[in-house]
């Protein structure tokens, strides 16, 4: 009887080893994905932190188009005052005739 009890303790160890073994290798499985997802995460934000810069500056770049196109309509503005009043004067010097 005590036989039987010590071989049944020794199973238990051994199943309790078995069982301590297959959760090490999971949890090990575990925590080379999570690693790998933790890598991809990184490049992830690399290339977000990249796109950031480029997009500012685009935004940089648009804005400098913006004073430009700003500067032309301000020209033009001028242009047209200009040719208004050569003609207001050309007007008023034939009317004068």
């Amino acid at each position: 009887m005590k036989e039987l009890i010590k071989e049944g303790i020794e199973k238990d160890r051994h199943r309790g080893l078995i069982n301590q073994i297959k959760l090490e290798g999971g949890i090990r499985l575990l925590l080379a994905s999570l690693e790998r997802i933790l890598v991809s995460l990184e490049r992830i934000l690399v290339s977000l932190e990249q796109l950031l810069v480029s997009l500012e500056r685009i935004l940089v770049s648009l804005e400098r188009i913006l004073v430009s196109l700003e500067r032309i309509l301000v020209s033009l503005e001028q242009i047209l005052v200009i040719h208004r009043n050569e003609h207001a004067f050309i007007f008023v010097m034939y009317d004068a005739s």
